[in-house]
């Protein structure tokens, strides 16, 4: 070997032995979970410590986080004296060849007890089956007893093999249990962040580590309590918060943020609507079942930020288990009505309607509250924030002290002058009640129909003042009745085809309703 090249080799180890030695092992640390803010369908998990670190770039493991973070919304901020490099995460496996003597212990502990529980249900179920007839001789006088016999084995048959089924599918989870511990694999895979740090000099450096995990989330549990006046509306909430984080909660402060947060947020593209007669492409979309009415006016309100509730006090929560937070009364002021639709009730409905619930701490999308009125639990009610009305309607129940009835008083079919057209000339009658010791406001609707064909004429020849929606058909009568009073309102609408056509009216059985003179 030449001189030249002996040198070269000599220099190449060198350099080698001098990279190794600026590549240091990685700095293992864990940084407490200090807050966790949970939303509708995940949960931004946040941690925050220290790490004390030499001069120059170091790798930080940080473990400790959640199993199934999201890798794309991890979040890492540095006090001033570091400067973050890179941000990656990576899986860890538990180490192989390590069973835990104890764990196992106790689960076949439990195994044998369940086995023993098993056995003594079989052993119960098989003298129950073997003395099911009596001996020889004894059957006379003996039919109560043979009754209450043939009763308990109705009953107790079903519950052994309710329990025995319960038992073995315990069984199955615990013995799943024990093999993944005698496989090394216990629980689930772990995952570390990885961030690479380059420090000026030597020193201590506080880390926060946000990120995303989708299997916590939070349902609200509404219930509406409305005063007998129905003058105002408190809402009582609960939020059951479920942990699936794989991390327990210790001390966290606990956010919860009423919104479902959406992993894209690309603006889509509207692309034709071309239509022909085999074909459609692009389609009619989506179609609200909410419609604005006319045109608001007036000066738009503030409204108070009300996404993100902080529960006042510190949360343990261990993995895999639920919360319940009770969230601080919320309370509207409310105006009461009554509303009748005698075309499809009899009953007449209370409702409180609350303007200023933009405000309210309350999911975006539609769900269903209990409702109590005057301290009574009435039902259930659906309530849906996203209407476009600038108030909100609770149903709080049917009031028996106002009654509604519907009546036919005119039903006409024939001809209609000398140009052949068939004609439907129909009245109907509504009759109120109030029976209560002071004047209410009842809102009554009924309709009449929609044409949907150029020869096909529909008009309202008397209404007693109500109101009509045209593209509806809605009728709408606002009406108020003093204690003890009643209130009768007509409406006639014809109906005009073609003779060489047939309309359906769909005209229903006869019933009878309560007329108030």
């Amino acid at each position: 070997m030449s001189y030249r090249l002996l040198v070269l080799l000599l220099t190449l180890i060198a350099a080698g032995r001098g990279l190794a030695q600026t590549t240091p092992e990685a700095v293992r640390t864990t940084l407490p979970l200090r807050s966790v803010t949970v939303a509708l369908n995940q949960a931004e998990l946040e941690h925050r410590g220290t790490v004390t670190l030499p001069a120059g770039r170091s790798t930080v493991w940080v473990e400790g986080v959640a199993g199934s973070l999201s890798a794309e919304s991890i979040q890492v901020q540095t006090s001033d004296n570091a400067q973050l490099l890179t941000v990656s995460s990576e899986a860890v496996r538990p180490p192989a060849g390590k069973t835990p003597t104890d764990s196992l212990n106790l689960l076949d502990a439990r195994l044998r007890r369940l086995d023993a529980e098993v056995k003594a249900l079989e052993e119960e179920k098989n003298f129950l089956l073997a003395n099911r007839t009596l001996p020889t001789g004894m059957q006379a006088g003996w039919s109560t007893e043979l009754q209450k016999g043939a009763a308990f084995l109705r009953t107790r048959l079903p519950d052994i093999q309710t329990q025995t089924e319960t038992l073995g599918a315990t069984r199955q989870q615990l013995t799943l249990r024990r093999n993944r511990l005698t496989n090394g694999t216990s629980g689930p895979q772990r995952q570390r962040v990885v961030l690479l740090l380059e420090l000026p000099r030597a020193a201590t450096v506080t880390l926060t580590l946000r990120y995303v995990n989708a299997n916590c989330q939070w349902e609200l549990q509404p219930e509406i309590r409305v005063p007998e006046a129905a003058r105002e509306l408190r809402i009582n909430s609960f939020a059951n918060v479920s942990n699936g984080s794989g991390l327990d909660w210790t001390g966290v402060q606990l956010r919860l943020k009423n919104e479902e947060v959406e992993d894209d947020v690309t603006k889509p593209d509207l692309t034709p609507w071309s239509m022909n007669f085999r074909r459609s492409i692009g389609g009619e979309g989506r179609v609200d079942k909410f419609v604005v009415k006319g045109n608001a006016t007036g000066q738009a309100t503030a409204v108070e930020p009300s996404s993100v509730y902080v529960v006042p006090e510190p949360v343990s929560l261990p993995e895999g288990e639920d919360y319940l937070v009770r969230l601080p009364e919320q309370t509207l002021p409310a105006r009461p009505e009554y509303i009748a639709i005698p075309k499809l009730s009899e009953k007449v409905y209370l409702m409180a309607k609350v303007t200023g619930w933009e405000r309210l701490f309350l999911p975006d999308e539609e769900f269903d509250a209990n409702v109590y009125y005057a301290g009574t639990y009435v039902g259930e009610t659906e309530v849906d924030p996203r209407a476009f009305n600038d108030s909100l309607e609770v149903s709080l129940g049917y009031d028996k002290l106002i009654t509604v009835g519907r009546t036919k008083t005119q039903d006409f079919n024939g001809k209609a002058g000398l140009n052949g057209q068939q004609r439907i000339r129909v009245t109907y009658e509504i009759n109120l009640r109030n029976r209560h010791a002071q004047p209410v406001r009842v809102r009554v609707l009924d309709q009449i129909p929609v044409s949907q064909e150029s020869d096909l004429k529909v008009k309202l020849e008397s209404s007693d003042g109500a109101q009509l929606d045209e593209a509806s058909g809605k009728l709408t009568w606002l009406l108020t009745l003093g204690a003890g009073a009643s209130q009768r309102v007509r409406f006639t609408f014809t109906v005009e085809y073609p003779k060489d056509k047939t309309v359906d009216f769909q005209r229903p059985r006869a019933i009878k309703s309560p007329k108030f003179r």
